[in-house]
């Protein structure tokens, strides 16, 4: 049996996410700056729990839900199919490729969720070992401007590779 190397990524990311942020946790203050505002000046906190609870909710769950999606897509009605070429992914015999295209991209968007939420949670963690906890606002601006530009990478590329692996031109 062959392994889909980005179902084998999106495990290792997974697996590293959660020991890396159940790790941390043992060396969390009992309370812990997590919100900054745009000078980067500490103005919110959580309780070592509630922030692990929360980095791992949603650092696991949104990559999860995306792809639970996908792979629910597989038991929904192709007519909710809403692509380029729709009407050829539709079709019975390219509705499984359509789904295997999605979950490809699912996979990839979970793990690029899962890098950036490490990547903030590392600046949180920088910030709170500092006597006075405060983010480096510019770091976290490049850390998210680079999140969304792989959320627009990864969307052209989905939106692309379905016009380019649609009907021959022409038909």
């Amino acid at each position: 049996m062959k392994t889909n190397p980005r179902v084998l990524l999106f495990a290792l990311c997974a697996a590293g996410f959660t020991g890396w942020t159940l790790f941390l946790g043992s060396t969390l203050p009992p309370r812990l700056d997590v919100h900054f505002d745009g000078a980067g000046v500490a103005n919110g906190w959580m309780t070592p729990t509630g922030h692990l609870a929360t980095v791992l909710g949603v650092g696991l769950g949104i990559p999860f839900l995306i792809l639970g999606l996908a792979f629910a897509m597989r038991r929904l009605s192709p007519a909710l199919l809403n692509v380029p070429n729709a009407s050829f992914w539709r079709a019975p015999e390219n509705y499984g490729r359509a789904c295997d295209i999605f979950l490809g991209w699912a996979l990839e968007m979970g793990v690029a969720v899962m890098i950036w939420m490490a990547l903030i949670q590392d600046q949180i963690l920088r910030a709170n070992r500092l006597p006075e906890p405060r983010i480096d606002s510019m770091t976290a601006v490049i850390l998210t401007g680079a999140f969304l530009l792989a959320i627009l990478v990864l969307g052209l590329r989905l939106v692309l590779q379905f016009r380019r692996l649609g009907p021959p031109r022409g038909s």
